[in-house]
């Protein structure tokens, strides 16, 4: 049973990174071509910029939502997998930092919100486990 959720995970995880590290997402999806590209001096300069975001375009932007879900699945996924520990919250926040923070290295951009969104998305992961764990314990 522990192969399998190892396995769902990896594959999981591996459908992440590639989406996450293309240089085109969309033309993974729609047209299943992998392109990578590597920058020896990658641009930090879009890191901070403001990127006018209300809760609607987080919400309605498909590339926003993306990130939220994503790592959402993965922590679900690592949950179900290693089960409820700290240290597996700890991993999961550092790794989808690395992930958004290495995208400058492989022709794309990397920003703040992103950041925010994946470990925004990894806390709904968390919480989602926890609430189906021990929801009976949850007053309502």
């Amino acid at each position: 049973m522990k192969w399998g959720r190892m396995l769902l995970f990896f594959l999981f995880l591996t459908f992440y990174l590639l989406l996450m590290w293309n240089a085109n997402p969309y033309l993974l999806l729609r047209e299943q071509e992998l392109v990578f590209t590597w920058a020896e001096s990658p641009s930090w300069q879009t890191f901070f910029e403001r990127e006018d975001l209300r809760v609607i375009d987080v919400i309605t932007d498909l590339n926003k939502v993306s990130h939220i879900i994503g790592t959402m699945t993965l922590a679900f996924l690592a949950f179900h997998w290693l089960g409820w520990r700290w240290k597996v919250i700890l991993a999961l926040t550092l790794f989808v930092i690395f992930v958004e923070m290495a995208q400058p290295f492989i022709g794309r951009t990397a920003w703040f919100v992103d950041v925010f969104l994946n470990i925004l998305g990894v806390g709904l992961g968390t919480f989602l486990v926890w609430y189906y764990r021990y929801r009976q314990d949850v007053v309502t």
